[in-house]
């Protein structure tokens, strides 16, 4: 059902439009025992959610509320708790500031900085960092199938608008290999992309291992030539979309 918010008309005026803030105070929200299931094709898996417990609630009468969600996702555990600007903010002009922590299949989380004027995304301003001891654990969270790849510690500050967005001091270290730079998108009507990495080690012996497992069987190696990358055609038309 759709819920159409106005503003009640005192003053004899036209109605306010669409665009004028909703002016709501909320003091507390909890959602209790929700399950969420989301189906991506005919032939996919679906991605299940079941929200166990979510807790809003101002504090005192200042523009911050507490979060807690207790969740799992695909049969994993997930938590996020700590702070936001109230809800109201959501749809003001104001900063809505930000200080989360999550943790899911044993990988932490936390983000902490401000949106600018979330409802157009006017700015954002923030800190993130992410770590655990598997990269692959993260698979039911990104519903892909990366390879074991060992311990990964990343971090980096995310800045910029609608107008673009830049991530700058990044770091990040999976098992033995490492890297450091900086990413740039700008959201042109035909986007340009700028990633500059550096790396003093890229170890790819995690992911030969993996290729080598995934191999075709010795009774039928002879008939199939073994690559490390597909000779078919590579799905790069996306690229004539976007200036990299």
């Amino acid at each position: 059902r759709n819920w159409v918010f106005k503003a009640a008309d005192q003053s004899g005026q036209k109605d306010v439009t669409a665009s004028e803030p909703l002016k709501l105070n909320l003091d507390r929200i909890r959602i209790e025992d929700l399950t969420l299931v989301i189906h991506k094709g005919k032939n996919k898996s679906a991605q299940r959610l079941h929200l166990a417990r979510v807790d809003l609630a101002r504090q005192g009468n200042g523009d911050t509320q507490t979060v807690d969600l207790r969740a799992d996702y695909n049969r994993q555990p997930m938590v996020i708790t700590g702070t936001t600007g109230a809800i109201e903010q959501l749809w003001s002009g104001d900063s809505f500031p930000v200080k989360l922590s999550a943790t899911y299949a044993g990988a932490a989380a936390s983000i902490e900085g401000k949106i600018d004027v979330v409802r157009h995304f006017k700015g954002v301003d923030l800190n993130l960092k992410v770590s655990g001891k598997e990269l692959a654990d993260l698979n039911p969270l990104v519903a892909t199938n990366m390879p074991v790849m060992g311990a990964f510690d990343a971090r980096g500050h995310l800045t910029g608008s609608t107008a673009a967005l830049a991530l700058q001091e990044f770091e990040a270290r999976i098992a033995r290999s490492d890297f450091k730079g900086q990413a740039k998108i700008d959201w042109h009507q035909k986007p340009k992309v700028v990633i500059r990495l550096e790396s003093s080690l890229v170890d790819f012996s995690a992911l030969m291992d993996h290729l080598e497992k995934e191999a075709p069987h010795p009774k039928t190696a002879e008939k199939t030539q073994w690559r490390l990358f597909s000779d078919s055609p590579l799905a790069l038309d996306i690229l004539q979309e976007v200036h990299a």
